[in-house]
């Protein structure tokens, strides 16, 4: 049965300059109420190899890390988290099975300015942020797309992972 479903709150504070936008989020974060709570979704993962370069490449991201302490890594680094769609119909998780989508405001975390770089986590984020015509609202932000860390992305993780390694490479010494 398809119901509206709604976003979470924006992770971002005054010192943000990155925002990472999803598209919306999947069943486990609307019911846990925490970005990216599917284990088998990459995203936390990514960020702790991308933020700290000492973590090992052989350890599996621990994911009863409490959510705040994951927040908290994102802030100190002025990473910002939202989404595009504010609320849509959706039955299951994938964006394909998105009906009705109403889309974000972002003037109240654009217009303070500190934002300039905005990371797209997959091509649906992008596609959506575009449709609201953002991009025209605030051109001097620099706009990435980069693969969907979903684990419903057909793509190699480790083609992924290069492709996030790649950009925040750039944005984490800025």
């Amino acid at each position: 049965m398809e119901k509206r479903i709604y976003c979470l709150p924006p992770v971002y504070d005054n010192n943000s300059i990155i925002l990472i936008l999803g598209t919306i989020p999947g069943i486990e974060s609307i019911s846990s109420k925490t970005y990216y709570a599917n284990p088998r979704n990459h995203f936390w993962d990514f960020m702790s190899r991308l933020i700290d370069p000492t973590y090992p490449p052989y350890q599996i991201f621990n994911h009863s890390t409490p959510y705040e302490n994951r927040y908290k890594m994102l802030s100190d680094n002025k990473i910002a988290l939202w989404d595009t769609i504010a609320n849509c119909i959706r039955d299951g998780n994938g964006d394909d099975a998105i009906i009705d989508p109403v889309l974000n405001n972002f003037d109240e975390i654009l217009s303070a300015g500190k934002i300039r770089h905005i990371v797209f986590n997959g091509q649906n984020a992008k596609r959506y942020y575009w449709r609201g015509k953002n991009h025209i609202k605030y051109p001097d932000c620099m706009y990435y797309q980069l693969p969907s860390t979903s684990s419903q992305n057909p793509l190699n993780t480790f083609s992924i992972f290069y492709d996030w390694r790649s950009t925040f490479e750039k944005l984490l010494t800025k």
